[in-house]
C-alpha cells in the first residue's frame, strides 16, 4: 500500500520564482520516500519566469494545471483560476483518491482545497511559507492597501482563512515567529509545527564557479529578486562607504545583482555606487543562480531590518555555499539567528549607510582565503531539504487515517 498526496499550490515548475522552491522540493523528496503525488496548480505559463530545468525534480508527480478565466474587473491570478482549480481538484480526488491534501502558499486557492477535503473526508494540512492575513505588528511594509478592491479582499480574506484553518488537521510554518502569531490567532488548530525552508545539496552538484581573489577583486552579490519594500539602494550606499574605508576599495569592489529589481531603483543604485561597477542580471534558472551565488566573495542578504518574522528562503543556500554573509536583518529575526549561529558573517539592522559600510569593510578586512569557516556542520544539515521533507512526511502520515508502513529515510 502506498500513501497518496494531493498538493494544491499557486506555484509549481516550470514556473519560477521564490514561491516555487518549497513546494517543488517537498514533492521531489516525497516521491523518493515512496509517496504518490498529484499536484493541482495554476497554469505556469501565466507567470513571468519559467525554469524548465526544474521539471526533472518533480517528474514523478501527476500535474493538473488550472487555466485563468476572464473575469471583468478582477486581475488577481488565484481568483481568476478558482473555477478551473475546483474542477482539477475534484478530478484528482475522484481519480487518485488521496490520503491527505496539502495546501501551500496561502491564498484563496486554499478554500478550494479545504472544501474538497471536507466533502471527501480527507485530512487537510496547511503549509505557511509566509503569512496570509495574520500579519505581525512589525510588518509595516505589507499593511493592507487602501484601494477599493484591496479593502474588499481584506474584508473577505480573514474569514476565508479562518474557514480553512477550522477544517485543517495540521498546519506547518516556515518560521517560529509566524507560528507564534498564528497560534495566538487560531489556538484551536489541532497540530502546529515549524518546518523551515532549506537547501538542496543536489542543486550544488556539478556547479562550478570561480571566486575572485580578494586581494584583487571583491564581488558583493545579491542573488534573488527584490520584493516588497526591499531595494538595492541601501546595499549600494553601504558598499560605496566601504570602498572609502578599504585599501584601493573603489578599484577592488564590484556589485552583482542577480534577480529582478525595479528599474528606477537600479538607476539610483548605480548612481550611489559610482565609480564602483554594477552588474545586473534580471533572471536566471535556479542552477545558474547557484553558480552566481558560488562566484561571490560576499553575499548580501536583505531580510528587512524592521521585520522580526523575516528569514527569506535563500538564506539557507547562502549558508550552504560557505560564502560570508552580510545580512540586513532584525536582530531577533530567524535570519539574524541563523547568521550568528553559524558564524556566517555580519548582521546589521541600521539603515545608516555609514554604519553598514563600516561593518561591511570590517567583514571584508577580516576575510582569509575568500571565505569564512563554517562551524557546526552537523547543525547545518538540519536544513537539508531531504531531512525537512522527512519531517513533513511524518506529519502527513500522522494525520492520515490508514497510513502505509513507511520507515523514516536515512539520507
Amino acid at each position: 500500500m502506498t500513501n497518496r498526496l494531493l498538493l494544491v499550490t499557486q506555484y509549481f515548475p516550470p514556473a519560477s520564482g521564490s514561491g516555487v522552491q518549497r513546494g517543488a522540493k517537498f514533492v521531489k523528496y516525497l516521491l523518493r520516500l515512496g509517496w504518490e503525488v498529484d499536484v493541482v496548480t495554476i497554469d505556469p505559463s501565466t507567470y513571468p519566469w519559467q525554469d524548465p530545468t526544474m521539471r526533472d525534480d518533480v517528474a514523478g508527480a501527476r500535474v493538473r494545471e488550472a487555466s485563468l478565466a476572464r473575469v471583468p474587473g478582477i486581475e488577481h491570478r488565484v481568483l481568476r483560476a478558482i473555477p478551473a482549480l475546483r474542477r482539477r481538484v475534484a478530478e484528482a480526488v475522484r481519480e487518485s483518491k488521496p490520503d491527505v491534501i496539502l495546501a501551500t502558499a496561502p491564498d484563496f486557492h486554499w478554500v478550494v482545497a479545504a472544501r474538497a477535503a471536507a466533502s471527501a473526508g480527507i485530512p487537510l494540512v496547511l503549509d505557511y511559507p509566509d503569512p496570509w492575513t495574520v500579519l505581525p505588528p512589525d510588518l509595516m511594509g505589507f499593511r493592507p492597501p487602501t484601494a477599493a478592491k484591496s479593502r474588499l479582499k481584506w474584508a473577505v480574506a480573514p474569514a476565508a482563512e479562518r474557514w480553512c484553518t477550522d477544517r485543517a488537521s495540521a498546519a506547518v510554518f516556515a518560521t517560529e515567529p509566524i507560528l507564534e502569531e498564528y497560534s495566538a490567532r487560531f489556538p484551536g488548530l489541532a497540530s502546529r509545527r515549524v518546518i523551515t525552508n532549506g537547501f538542496d545539496t543536489e542543486d550544488f552538484e556539478g556547479v562550478t564557479a570561480e571566486v575572485p581573489n580578494p586581494s584583487e577583486r571583491i564581488r558583493i552579490s545579491h542573488v534573488g529578486s527584490f520584493g516588497g519594500p526591499r531595494s538595492p539602494v541601501p546595499m549600494a550606499r553601504a558598499v560605496r562607504v566601504a570602498a572609502d574605508l578599504l585599501e584601493q576599495g573603489a578599484e577592488r569592489l564590484e556589485v552583482s545583482l542577480v534577480g529582478a529589481a525595479d528599474a528606477g531603483s537600479l538607476v539610483e543604485a548605480e548612481r550611489a555606487l559610482t565609480p564602483i561597477p554594477l552588474r545586473v542580471v534580471e533572471w536566471l534558472p535556479h542552477r545558474r543562480a547557484i553558480g552566481e551565488l558560488l562566484s561571490a566573495t560576499v553575499l548580501w542578504l536583505d531580510a528587512m531590518a524592521h521585520l522580526r518574522s523575516a528569514s527569506t528562503g535563500k538564506i539557507f543556500e547562502y549558508l550552504y555555499s560557505g560564502r560570508p554573509v552580510f545580512a540586513l536583518a532584525h536582530p531577533e529575526s530567524p535570519a539574524a539567528a541563523l547568521v550568528e549561529r553559524f558564524h556566517a558573517g555580519r548582521v546589521v539592522n541600521d539603515m545608516d549607510p555609514e554604519a553598514n559600510g563600516s561593518a561591511l569593510a570590517a567583514l571584508i578586512s577580516g576575510m582569509e582565503g575568500g571565505g569564512v569557516e563554517r562551524r557546526d556542520e552537523q547543525g547545518l544539515q538540519t536544513y537539508d531539504r531531504r531531512r525537512l521533507t522527512d519531517e513533513l512526511s511524518e506529519l502527513l502520515l500522522s494525520v492520515t487515517r490508514t497510513p502505509a508502513t513507511q520507515p523514516r529515510s536515512h539520507w
